[in-house]
């Protein structure tokens, strides 16, 4: 049979709606172009309005120019931006500082350079900054840690630590010898976040760091890096010197490791009341029955407030009434119970 022709007709009416669509296409690609076009140029336009806000006798407006250039994230702001980090306004430099952040890598260097600044809110809102900007802050950090300027080398090892890139980790190493206390604490918190192996050795030996804050930052990361730092921490509960059994005690406690179980509670029994204070938070979430006495001989021996809010909050009435007679012979002022913080309870971590 065959097939039926398509009429004259019905075939320029096929071709003539083919026609009408590609019309419509085209004309609506000519539109989306123009929409583009007139939305970056009128991009460019606030752009360029708030850079030359930037030199406005009003600080206030100064200020909020350069909030919106950071909003706007456009490149062409970051000439400007570094010029208004030397305005005589803090709050202009505030300002420029968060919105070079938001711009991100082109702006590393002089986020840097603003760590300089002499407001410290400026120097703040910096570090800020080169966190947010993450891994292109990285090698200029590092090179930062060896700034002159120990304020620098301090917001340097902040930014490194909350960034917690593993290109870090031996230039921190490298800090925990500062000769400045603020910058030691902050490399010791660093590589407590950035949590690798490598620093277990060189924060051991922080624990003896003439600062009690670097001890404590020190503890608390190896804490953070865990299983690793384990072995290293059981070996210095045999040394002789007892604030450093304390702080090893204290991070060996944190870890929870079972491998550690049998050495705390050889610690118990001696009893060697560094271990115990420092581990407190253990044997309270244990609670051993007649460990009571030998917690509240190492508090009077070894307290500090920290372990005093421990063990008035654990809800053991005699640790409580122990804690309590403490801070009052202290003179401190009365520690309140932070129930709401969900602190460690007696025995609520099992044997």
């Amino acid at each position: 049979m065959v097939p039926r022709r398509e009429s004259r007709p019905h075939r320029w009416a096929t071709r003539f709606i083919l026609l009408a669509v590609l019309c419509y296409l085209a004309v609506r690609l000519y539109q989306v172009g123009c929409g583009r076009s007139d939305q970056e140029s009128r991009r460019t336009a606030l752009v360029t309005r708030n850079i030359a806000a930037l030199k406005d006798p009003n600080a206030n407006l100064r200020m909020h120019a350069a909030l919106a250039l950071g909003t706007n994230r456009d490149p062409r702001a970051v000439e400007p931006l570094l010029a208004a980090l030397k305005d005589p306004d803090a709050n202009v430099r505030d300002a420029a500082t968060r919105a070079l952040g938001k711009i991100g890598a082109p702006a590393v260097e002089p986020l840097i350079a603003a760590l300089k600044d002499p407001d410290t809110g400026v120097q703040g809102m910096a570090t800020s900054a080169l966190r947010e900007t993450g891994a292109p802050a990285v090698e200029p950090l590092i090179a930062a840690l060896k700034d002159a300027n120990a304020n620098v080398r301090e917001h340097a090892a902040d930014a490194l630590g909350v960034i917690r890139d593993s290109r870090a980790v031996e230039p921190l190493i490298a800090s925990l010898k500062d000769p400045e206390a603020g910058v030691r604490v902050r490399a010791a918190q660093g590589l407590g976040w950035i949590t690798d192996s490598r620093a277990v050795e060189p924060l051991i030996v922080s624990l003896r760091d003439t600062d009690s804050n670097v001890q404590v930052c020190a503890s608390s990361a190896l804490g953070s890096i865990g299983a690793p730092a384990v072995e290293r921490l059981i070996a210095a509960l045999e040394d002789s010197d007892a604030g450093f059994r304390r702080r090893a005690a204290e991070a060996l406690g944190s870890i929870e490791d079972r491998r550690a179980v049998g050495f705390l509670l050889t610690a118990l029994k001696k009893p060697d009341l560094s271990v115990v204070a420092g581990a407190c938070r253990f044997f309270i979430g244990r609670g051993e029955p007649g460990s009571e006495k030998v917690l509240i001989e190492a508090l009077d021996e070894y307290g500090t407030k920290e372990m005093a809010q421990a063990l008035l909050n654990c809800g053991n009435p005699e640790l409580k009434a122990a804690a309590q007679k403490w801070t009052s012979a202290k003179g401190y002022y009365t520690i309140p119970e932070l129930r709401r913080f969900g602190p460690v309870r007696w025995g609520n971590q099992g044997k």
